[in-house]
């Protein structure tokens, strides 16, 4: 299983990062051969989408491009939602391995309910 961190996401989208654009896009293209096999956390959409409006507010895209690469996204991969033991044990590995919460979650891949 894997999971593809917010970052890598909104690389494919930026213009004025070529270098780690043409890397995130090959990435995302080769996740998207086998979209069953990856999946889009709840939080790294909710972070995707956050990015897109920050990049509405300053001009950088339009809101129809901003829904349409969120939309993409969301079509591409199945969207997971964390339960329980998701949340307790990403508290337990950040506070072991002092990890950001949510970089915790996406370490627990194989707990995530699958779609």
């Amino acid at each position: 299983m894997n999971v593809v961190d917010t970052n890598v996401f909104v690389y494919s989208f930026d213009n004025d990062e070529p270098v780690k654009q043409a890397k995130a896009v090959a990435l995302n293209d080769h996740l998207a051969l086998k979209p069953a096999d990856t999946i889009l956390l709840w939080q790294v959409a909710g972070e995707l989408l956050a990015c897109m409006r920050r990049w509405v507010s300053r001009g950088r895209i339009s809101v129809v491009y901003a829904d349409e690469v969120v939309h993409d996204v969301l079509e591409t991969f199945p969207l997971i939602l964390p339960n329980r033991e998701v949340i307790t044990r990403s508290l337990s590995l950040s506070l072991r391995d002092s990890i950001s919460h949510w970089d915790s979650m996406l370490t627990n891949t194989s707990l995530w309910p699958q779609s």
